[in-house]
């Protein structure tokens, strides 16, 4: 995701990948920095939109959104 971000860096959808990557894995402050670089690029952000906007497989997927943007500091 780095990478991503440093070839594309107001990707909302690299920077939200990172946050919820970052989440899953613990490390709060790490997804708490990139949830301000995210929301200076879209002051909106939202988890709900945010799920709204992408396809996923695994139906526990959501709550780990929910639960990392969370510890992120980012609105549901």
């Amino acid at each position: 995701m780095k990478k991503a971000i440093a070839l594309s860096p107001n990707s909302v959808s690299a920077w939200s990948t990172l946050i919820v990557t970052y989440g899953a894995i613990g490390k709060e402050d790490e997804a708490r920095t990139a949830a301000t670089e995210l929301l200076k690029i879209n002051p909106k952000f939202s988890a709900e939109k945010y799920l709204k906007t992408v396809s996923y497989k695994d139906d526990a997927y959501p709550r780990l959104v929910a639960e990392s943007t969370r510890k992120a500091g980012l609105p549901e």
